[in-house]
């Protein structure tokens, strides 16, 4: 698995620049930007740290398949976030675009 492609990835599902990944993981920028460039390797400690900072598992971040739990739970949370008056215009949406 390419660990910097992946982390790059998850970064970006979640809107996070570097510096902000970083500071939620407790690692220096350079640090992670060396990872996302792949001159380095992160260790177990550090890519748990990243993980919690993504707020995802070591087993998804190592998943090969379609993550479609993580857009999946992402998309759970937003929705909670909504009125029900806009939960329903969602749901009206979707049922529209079948």
């Amino acid at each position: 698995m390419d660990i910097a492609k992946r982390l790059r990835q998850l970064r970006g599902e979640k809107g996070l620049s570097i510096n902000g990944l970083a500071l939620r993981a407790g690692l220096s920028q350079s640090f992670v930007r060396d990872i996302e460039l792949g001159k380095k390797k992160p260790g177990v400690e550090s890519l748990q740290f990243l993980c919690e900072a993504l707020n995802i598992s070591l087993k998804d971040f190592f998943s090969e398949e379609k993550d479609y739990t993580l857009v999946s739970s992402e998309l759970k949370k937003q929705i909670y976030r909504l009125s029900v008056e806009q939960q329903k215009k969602l749901l009206d949406f979707l049922n529209e675009i079948k």
